[in-house]
């Protein structure tokens, strides 16, 4: 979630932005919008991940009911902007926020598994280790997963 609130996460628009492909190749290759595939592109527009994203804001639009009662109205007059901006925010309310990232951190997981075909080819391409580099990293993991 980290990754994706500040624009890390390695969409073909990051890779295009520190130099590992060329300007202008960015577009998202799962949809036909036509559109550079960046964070908001993935969270909040590519129709590629719209079932998991309705399962995000069903469930996210059920804690902020039960969270924040007199704000359902202003959630649920938000356009996509302004929600991706709340699922990838924070509202100060620790136990909120808490069960708010394990529904995005979720949601982020499916997308990421679904672009998983297009991922891997980019890293073996570009000499990368986007698509296992969390796992195999950590200090826990004891050796690279084959």
């Amino acid at each position: 979630k980290l990754a994706a609130r500040t624009n890390a996460l390695p969409t073909l628009s990051y890779l295009c932005r520190i130099g590992e492909l060329i300007p202008g190749t960015g577009s998202c290759v799962y949809c036909d919008c036509d559109l550079v595939e960046d964070v908001s592109h993935m969270v909040g527009v590519c129709p590629a991940y719209s079932e998991p994203r309705s399962r995000l804001d069903r469930k996210f639009h059920a804690l902020v009911r039960e969270w924040f009662p007199e704000e359902i109205e202003n959630y649920e007059d938000c356009t996509m902007e302004d929600k991706v901006l709340h699922w990838l925010g924070e509202t100060g309310t620790s136990k909120f926020d808490f069960k708010a990232d394990i529904l995005v951190k979720r949601f982020l997981r499916h997308i990421w598994i679904a672009r998983k075909p297009l991922t891997r080819a980019l890293d073996e391409l570009l000499g990368r280790e986007d698509w296992e580099f969390p796992y195999w990293r950590h200090p826990d993991m004891k050796k690279r997963p084959g």
